[in-house]
């Protein structure tokens, strides 16, 4: 029993050792405690906070002092070496994960709020389909008209007037007698009609013509398309046909 009391008192002392160290350098360190003891240095215990003192940096009595094995210390150094590499390496890719995610983010809000500032500026079309091509369709963009004449609508901006096409609800539509091209209608027909949400963005041009550019932003309905739910679907999703 006296004997383990010696040894943990024995121990206890040694974590906490006070001595007066001087390196080869000629630097002195007076009354500081020794915190622990490691293959390659010391750690002391100062008035001005805790610092490492190598082995190489003081004499061959201290070395002995305290235990210095040069082979065991320079594996010592080579492993430590190595575990800082592998943090650093681990720090400098959770840095990048964090600057990847950032910049997600970002980007997401952005398209959320160039789609959003799309649909705002989308207008309610009727259209019936003149020609399928690539990116879209050439499409006659229709109005309502009624037996007391045309009604007034989002499709005023487009403007013109001609052939006239069955509605339904005791109204018909009248084709505006210019044709424009619809970006993104996927799956349609010749002739078909249909309703759907677009803004107007400058012109495109297809062979020798060039027309009216409308971006859709919400996919066709109606009686020819009722098949097809009503979605958003945003431009940047699909890409940009000029």
């Amino acid at each position: 029993m006296k004997t383990s009391i010696l040894l943990i008192s024995a121990l206890f002392a040694s974590a906490a050792l006070a001595d007066d160290i001087k390196t080869i350098e000629g630097k002195e360190y007076l009354g500081v405690t020794i915190s622990h003891v490691e293959p390659d240095g010391i750690t002391v215990i100062t008035d001005s906070g805790v610092e490492k003192i190598l082995f190489t940096s003081l004499s061959k009595e201290l070395q002995t002092k305290y235990g210095y094995d040069p082979q065991k210390a320079a594996i010592y150094s080579t492993q430590a070496a190595a575990a800082q590499l592998a943090l650093a390496e681990r720090n400098r890719q959770i840095l990048v994960k964090i600057a990847h995610a950032q910049a997600a983010a970002g980007v997401e809000t952005q398209h959320h709020e160039q789609a959003n500032a799309q649909a705002a500026k989308a207008e309610d079309l009727h259209i019936q389909i003149d020609q399928v091509i690539p990116g879209g369709v050439l499409a006659y963009p229709m109005k309502m008209v009624y037996s007391g004449g045309p009604v007034a609508s989002g499709m005023a901006s487009i403007g013109g007037g001609g052939n006239v096409a069955h509605g339904g609800d005791g109204g018909s539509y009248e084709a505006t007698g210019k044709t424009i091209f619809v970006e993104g209608v996927q799956g349609a027909a010749e002739g078909q009609e249909m309703g759907i949400k677009a803004y107007r963005d400058g012109t495109h041009t297809f062979g020798v013509r060039t027309v009216e550019r409308w971006v859709l932003v919400i996919t066709p309905i109606g009686s020819d398309a009722a098949s097809q739910p009503q979605r958003y679907v945003s431009p940047l999703d699909r890409g940009a046909h000029r």
